[in-house]
């Protein structure tokens, strides 16, 4: 599988997660709580990033943001529709609630907390080609491991792809409330980057994290990472390079690596 070449995190697919989060919300609003959050997710496909249906009106809904298209087309109350993505996240989400048709409880300042800083097409259509690659390797990857495997989900609040492996083990975690149950699990993901590191990159966090992980020998440039979380960290740019195999490697490295401690 190749991965197409992308940059440090461009204006481009902060406008894109800026417009991602819009899906998000009326997805949140739309469909039965998950107690995983997997309710406000969203799914890569070749047509973009997309809701699938939800509720709406005593019908169906759905969107979808086509990145090399600059749109979000969706099917509302009257039919089927197309917005523009050439304004500000408040403003096209507006419009998307307006083509919708019916009233959902989404209040569209909340997507004044990321800035649309440009769009160009082009780049949009290559990181939705990034994305795709992403998908269907972790597809590939989370169908061949045993045990429980959670949902693949696109979260629109940090823009990054993710999944877990839980194990039947558990970790007693104190909060607020008092003592709370979590099974031991390992989460793999993509993040377009960020504020800590503004390149692409991919990652793999066991949890809860034993010092002794680091032990575990990780391929070609992948590193375990110690400031600000602790997990295994490898380059979005070494899997342009090596190509889904050494993704594939990275990951069952560290499945395979801590999966032991963890049940």
């Amino acid at each position: 599988m190749t991965y197409p070449t992308l940059t440090d995190r461009s204006p481009t697919v902060a406008s894109m997660h800026a417009y991602s989060r819009i899906l998000g919300s009326i997805r949140g609003a739309q469909t039965e709580p998950h107690p995983r959050w997997w309710h406000a997710s969203l799914r890569v496909t070749q047509e973009g990033l997309t809701t699938g249906d939800f509720p709406l009106g005593g019908s169906t809904g759905s969107l979808v943001l086509r990145p090399g298209d600059q749109v979000i087309s969706g099917t509302g109350i009257d039919g089927d529709f197309t917005v523009e993505l050439t304004g500000s996240a408040p403003a096209v989400g507006r419009q998307v609630l307006d083509r919708l048709g019916a009233k959902i409880d989404v209040d569209p300042e909340r997507w004044n907390a990321i800035e649309v800083e440009g769009y160009v097409a082009a780049a949009a259509g290559q990181f939705h080609r990034a994305l795709l690659a992403v998908w269907e390797t972790f597809e590939e990857f989370a169908g061949g491991i045993i045990g429980e495997v959670g949902r693949l989900n696109l979260w629109p609040h940090h823009f990054d792809i993710s999944f877990e492996w839980f194990s039947d083990a558990v970790e007693v975690y104190e909060e607020e409330d008092g003592p709370k149950e979590y099974n031991k699990q390992v989460g793999f993901g993509f993040s377009p980057g960020d504020e800590g590191d503004p390149q692409p990159y991919f990652y793999a966090n066991p949890w809860p994290f034993d010092e002794a992980f680091r032990a575990v020998e990780l391929p070609g440039e992948a590193s375990w990472h110690a400031e600000g979380w602790s997990g295994a960290f490898l380059p979005y740019s070494s899997v342009v390079e090596g190509g889904s195999e050494l993704l594939a490697e990275f990951l069952t490295a560290v499945f395979d690596g801590t999966r032991e401690a963890l049940s």
